[in-house]
């Protein structure tokens, strides 16, 4: 997997680019963007709360991590 994230968000899986159809949900990209930025370090569960549903309580969220 070759992810992109500079210059815009791509991702090429297999060799071959995944459309932007394909993501489904929004915080689909969110996720792996952050995921991929902090590859050697890891995200902190309530940093991922916070980034895939900002308006809910992080307890809410924390069973759908």
């Amino acid at each position: 997997m070759d992810i992109q994230l500079i210059g815009g968000f791509h991702v090429v899986w297999g060799g071959c680019a995944v459309p932007e159809e394909r993501w489904g949900r929004p915080g689909s990209r969110r996720l792996l963007k952050a995921l991929a930025l902090a590859r050697s370090t890891g995200v902190r569960p309530d940093r991922l709360a916070a980034l895939l549903r900002p308006r809910a309580a992080p307890v809410a969220v924390a069973g759908t991590l």
